[in-house]
């Protein structure tokens, strides 16, 4: 048996010993290769909400507030920014946001999709110690202050792209989970901290809090890509918040 690499970011890799090895998950039989095909279907007909283009008028602004931890990033980015542009978005009414600590700088994610499409989109990483970049809200039900990446409350429409993940997972938040990621230190380590994690009663508060940061944003829908091992994606998913 061999030793399994995992790689972290653009440098780290953590090797495990095969000797060390006491469980393996098969990969996923199932490997998107066509990108373009495989968004068209999924933005074409989402979960309990119509072809996400009809959630724009001509002129929106539109942010796609991308989780630095989904699977085939590049890939699902780029096919969906060209989806968009292909029913009347045009590229300087978009905008994607990388979330958190991620591979790429925003030049590096900004080159990469024109490689991919040829167009040219303005990507901002966002800075959450930046206060130029956060904006308040609102305060949620716990009188917390809800305070998001700037682009996102003054975008018309705001799209969180991330890697789906099982609600019985401990960084799961819900369908705007990346919110913590979007926000202020402070409010990441809240959403960060071991114990809150482990406690239910905690968890599921963090979680109700995610989801009034996305109402408080007018965020209405959201893609969600299935990780199948590698950096691939076995299924892309998008819809109603409330249906994903």
């Amino acid at each position: 048996m061999t030793a399994l690499e995992i790689h972290f970011g653009k440098n780290s890799t953590w090797t495990l010993p095969s000797d060390r090895r006491f469980a393996s998950t098969p990969r996923s039989a199932t490997v998107i290769e066509d990108w373009k095909e495989a968004v068209n279907a999924a933005l074409s007909s989402p979960l309990d909400f119509p072809s996400l283009d009809q959630a724009l008028v001509p002129g929106d602004r539109l942010v796609l507030a991308v989780d630095p931890a989904t699977p085939a990033l590049v890939d699902v980015v780029s096919a969906t920014v060209q989806w968009f542009c292909e029913r009347g978005t045009v590229e300087s009414n978009m905008r994607i946001v990388l979330a958190g600590d991620g591979q790429w700088s925003s030049e590096e994610l900004a080159e990469l999709i024109k490689q991919r499409c040829g167009l040219t989109i303005v990507v901002e990483r966002h800075n959450m110690d930046d206060s130029e970049q956060l904006a308040y809200v609102a305060a949620n039900e716990a009188s917390d202050p809800i305070y998001l990446n700037r682009s996102l409350v003054d975008a018309d429409v705001v799209i969180p792209i991330s890697a789906a993940r099982p609600r019985r997972s401990v960084d799961y938040f819900g369908p705007f989970g990346i919110f913590p990621l979007l926000s202020n230190r402070e409010t990441r380590g809240k959403f960060h901290s071991l114990p809150s994690l482990e406690d239910s009663h905690s968890h599921a508060k963090l979680t109700g809090w995610a989801d009034q940061a996305a109402w408080w944003v007018g965020v209405l829908v959201g893609i969600q890509v299935i990780p199948a091992g590698d950096n691939r994606a076995s299924r892309i998913i998008a819809g109603q918040l409330e249906a994903l």
